[in-house]
């Protein structure tokens, strides 16, 4: 207690100390004064009370949308209009507070004779599943065999129920993940089949924005920690 005594006496006596030199000096030598004695102070002060500022609003007051939903579109390109117009159908659609949370869209494909803009593609694609920044995959026929052999695709049981899975019957698309030879690559056995996906074949959603992917994909990853959305989104393009 007497040391936070003697602190304070100190602090007011520096104080006192001060406001005697700052009492007796012209306006112009307060502010060279100041700035030759305090400049640091007032600088780091300034940059604190900045960064305050700046995380209040950032985190509290107005903080950015997080990553409602991640959907890519994968094994051929597609147009940025075309992403554009997913993510804010899906926004208005399935988002309850887009402010808050949103739909982001992306693609991933391999460019035939540019090997390394295939193994950009590849690196930032295996970079946002293992992030698990992609929940739901668009995929295109040629590469849906080896997704699904690869196990990218949640076993659609664990998130739509047998009734569910019946009237979409028509549109679900079965899987079987492989066991893979890690020195050739060879599949060396497979899984069960399980359902997998449902196929935009009869997509009233698709049939308004775009044409071509009547024979494309719709699965959840695996991984995803946003299944429930995935889900609802899925429903919603497909229809009920």
């Amino acid at each position: 207690m007497s040391k936070l005594k003697e602190i304070r006496e100190k602090l007011h006596t520096e104080a006192a100390v001060e406001r005697a030199k700052l009492k007796d000096m012209s306006f112009r030598e307060k502010i060279v004064y100041i700035k030759e004695y305090y400049f640091w102070q007032i600088l780091f002060g300034s940059i604190a009370l900045a960064v305050a500022i700046w995380a209040l609003n950032f985190y509290v007051l107005n903080p950015p949308p997080q990553l409602g939903l991640g959907v890519a579109f994968y094994g051929s390109p597609v147009t940025i209009e075309l992403l554009e117009r997913v993510e804010g159908s899906l926004n208005e659609a399935i988002m309850q507070d887009a402010s808050r949370y949103n739909v982001v869209a992306s693609n991933f494909f391999q460019l035939s004779g540019d090997p390394e803009f295939t193994l950009a593609m590849i690196q930032q694609f295996a970079a946002l599943i293992t992030a698990r920044q992609i929940d739901v995959m668009i995929v295109h026929p040629d590469t849906a065999s080896e997704i699904l052999a690869q196990g990218f695709a949640m076993d659609l049981r664990l998130v739509f129920s047998e009734a569910e899975l019946a009237a979409k019957s028509h549109i679900v698309v079965y899987g079987s993940i492989a066991d893979f030879d890690a020195a050739t690559g060879q599949a060396l056995s497979w899984g069960e089949y399980y359902p997998a996906g449902l196929s935009l074949r009869h997509s009233p959603y698709f049939y308004g924005i775009a044409d071509g992917f009547a024979d494309w994909m719709l699965l959840i990853v695996a991984n995803s920690p946003r299944e429930v959305a995935a889900r609802d989104m899925i429903l919603w393009t497909v229809g009920y």
